[in-house]
């Protein structure tokens, strides 16, 4: 009998392992978050001229209706100090797109910025895309 109870037991857990793997694979795809690539945009690495203006193009959404995105930000960091925040908008959808144009106001040359993306859902969840942009 304990033989039986041990199988049944273990074959519980197996389970419960297999569904949790699962939810975890699908819950990495509900958030999605690209750059938008059309003629005009900044969507790699880039080196620019100190005062430069680029547009970034942002498209994002997410599978779950009853987990909206809920904030988009943007933050800068440069020569990988701290972050602080530049754009932070509420939202409250299934979908949403964004452009922004940026002015390089940096003039030493080398010096790299990082410009953080990040989407959030009601669960807390994010995803985060990443762009350089170093002063020539």
């Amino acid at each position: 009998m304990k033989a039986i109870f041990r199988i049944i037991m273990l074959s519980t857990l197996y389970t419960m392992f297999l569904y949790s793997c699962k939810e975890t694979e699908e819950d990495e795809n509900e958030l999605r978050i690209s750059f938008k690539t059309e003629n005009g945009y900044t969507f790699q690495n880039e080196v620019l001229p100190g005062g430069a203006e680029f547009k970034v193009g942002i498209k994002a959404e997410t599978e779950k209706v009853n987990d909206p995105l809920i904030r988009f930000n943007i933050s800068e960091s440069v020569n990988n100090g701290s972050d602080s925040s530049i754009y932070t908008e509420d939202l409250k959808t299934q979908s949403y797109q964004h452009d922004h144009v940026f002015r390089l106001s940096d003039t030493i040359p080398g010096n790299t910025h990082e410009y953080t993306f990040t989407i959030t859902n009601r669960d807390g969840k994010l995803k985060q895309l990443f762009l350089n942009v170093t002063v020539d």
